[in-house]
């Protein structure tokens, strides 16, 4: 009796066992098909989205597509019709019980489709263009609703070539986004200038950009808040002390003694000036910088030194690339492809400025305290000609091109928009009289380098645009401002008719360009 009642529970056991896994198979069929006629929809929604515009829109999307406008209509009502049947037809095997496989091939088809619109869209536009992308991911949804036509016809068995294409895609569709993710994780963790692009927040590029406390640099250490001064202490209560937020400029390429901050406060015997400024750092990155550590100094006064070379060039790009699919479907986002391109550009300028230059360009590891040595060790500083070159002349001339081609072509009301943050600035600094230096671009103050450029260009360029704009802009908004403009064109020439101004194949300030900033930097803040 007892061997008999157990064989009966073990029997009813493995029959729960087998109905359980019954239950088990059909609910993850159930979501697998769900799943499938979900992607199915997904596709079905994408391409008639695209249809749209091109249908009732067509003058828009004629811009992206020229020629191919109808074409690609027609390729997206084809897709439209074979998605829709193929939803229908999946519905009714499902219903009545003739499919029964699961794959994972139209999941990753379906991915496919997508990473290939997104690889295509970064092809064709170096910016995020919803629209560019709309129409793609219409085709790739289309090209999907084909794939799906021929599934039925073929069966479920693939044919070895769709196998290899399956296996390569995966495995590219796995290496860029593990590589990206890796390279955000990489910036995140360790901030650098290879790793930094345009569109990340202030905060963020500043600590890519900035240099470590305490790092010498002519023999000077930068300060304890990684700025190129003395540190921010007022040495006599009764003194007032300025703060000048900048860019590159505030680094310079000289000494700290022969810097413009350094040559005003000489000047000015009852004033500090405190040098707060960050590579790559534009008017976004200033506010940051006087909300995070200028207005805990307490200044007496705020100057901003305004590059008109690109200080709201990378403004007016980083308007265009907000939001965060623009950080992931703009090219200049995308570190996996800047990275590479980074680091080969810099490999051929080394290469070409390596017969140019000779020895290290920012000194000894150690700190130098007397001008004497510092005349020692860099004659330039007393020579113009015997400056090396930073960047070689091809670079140069690319820069110096691209930013008057810039100043030239972008419409009145997008700089305009730009001067804005100015504004901004001046509301975060509250009752602190906020001033502004305007610091012009090699090519309005070098005439030879000027002519260069309108030849490179190949037909006349405004070379003083932005300048006026932003001194009326300036005007118009009562900020007292100092252009530096007339007073370096005003300098005269030297025995070989330069200026010399800048440093050779630079575009900042040489030992003499920095002592007559300094002078008007001076006289500009006694002025009443």
């Amino acid at each position: 009796m007892t061997l008999g009642r157990d064989r009966a529970e073990a029997g009813d056991g493995l029959e729960r066992m087998v109905a359980s896994c019954t239950m088990h198979r059909a609910r993850r069929v159930v979501l697998h098909h769900s799943g499938v006629m979900l992607a199915v929809a997904a596709c079905l929604w994408l391409t008639g989205s695209a249809l749209v515009p091109c249908l009732l829109q067509p003058a828009t999307t004629g811009e992206r597509l020229g020629a191919w406008l109808w074409s690609v209509a027609a390729v997206l009502v084809l897709g439209v019709a074979l998605l829709a049947r193929g939803l229908l037809r999946l519905a009714g095997s499902w219903r009545r019980g003739l499919w029964t496989s699961c794959s994972a091939v139209p999941f990753r088809a379906w991915l496919y489709m997508v990473f290939v619109a997104w690889a295509t869209s970064l092809l064709l536009a170096e910016r995020y263009d919803a629209i560019l992308l709309r129409l793609l991911l219409g085709l790739g949804a289309a090209t999907f609703g084909l794939g799906l036509e021929l599934s039925f016809r073929i069966g479920p068995r693939l044919p070895r070539l769709v196998r290899a294409v399956d296996l390569v895609l995966f495995n590219l569709v796995l290496l860029v986004a593990v590589g990206e993710l890796g390279l955000r994780a990489l910036a995140a963790a360790r901030p650098t200038p290879l790793l930094c692009f345009d569109s990340v927040r202030s905060g963020r590029r500043l600590a890519s950009h900035q240099l470590a406390p305490g790092v010498l640099r002519f023999g000077f250490p930068f300060n304890s808040l990684g700025h190129y001064d003395s540190e921010f202490v007022r040495s006599d209560p009764t003194r007032q002390t300025v703060l000048c937020l900048g860019d590159s400029f505030s680094v310079g390429v000289v000494p700290h003694h022969f810097h413009f901050t350094t040559v005003a406060e000489r000047l000015l015997p009852g004033v500090e000036l405190f040098n707060m400024g960050v590579p790559a750092a534009d008017p976004p990155e200033y506010l940051h910088l006087l909300l995070t550590q200028g207005l805990a100094l307490e200044p007496d006064r705020v100057v901003v030194n305004v590059f008109v070379g690109n200080d709201f060039v990378f403004q007016l790009e980083r308007q265009q690339d907000t939001g965060p699919l623009a950080r992931w479907l703009s090219r200049k986002s995308l570190l996996l492809y800047q990275v590479p391109r980074r680091v080969a550009a810099l490999a051929g300028e080394r290469r070409r400025l390596r017969p140019l230059v000779g020895r290290a360009h920012c000194g000894p590891a150690r700190r130098v305290t007397s001008v004497e040595e510092l005349f020692e060790l860099f004659p330039w500083l007393q020579d113009p000609s015997l400056e090396e070159p930073t960047l070689s002349d091809e670079k140069l001339m690319e820069i110096e091109l691209a930013r008057a081609l810039f100043h030239a072509r972008l419409p009145e009301a997008q700089f305009e928009s730009a001067f804005e943050v100015l504004a901004d600035i001046r509301r975060a600094a509250g009752s602190l009289p906020v001033l502004v230096m305007i610091i012009p671009d090699q090519f309005q103050v070098d005439d030879d380098l000027w002519q260069r450029v309108q030849t490179a260009a190949g037909h006349p360029l405004p070379r003083d645009r932005c300048q006026q704009l932003l001194v009326r802009w300036l005007e118009g908004h009562g900020i007292p401002h100092l252009d530096l403009l007339p007073i370096l064109r005003a300098v005269p020439p030297l025995a070989d008719g330069n200026r010399h101004l800048y440093h050779r194949a630079d575009t900042h300030f040489n030992v003499r360009g920095n002592q007559v900033a300094g002078v008007a930097l001076a006289e500009f803040l006694a002025s009443p």
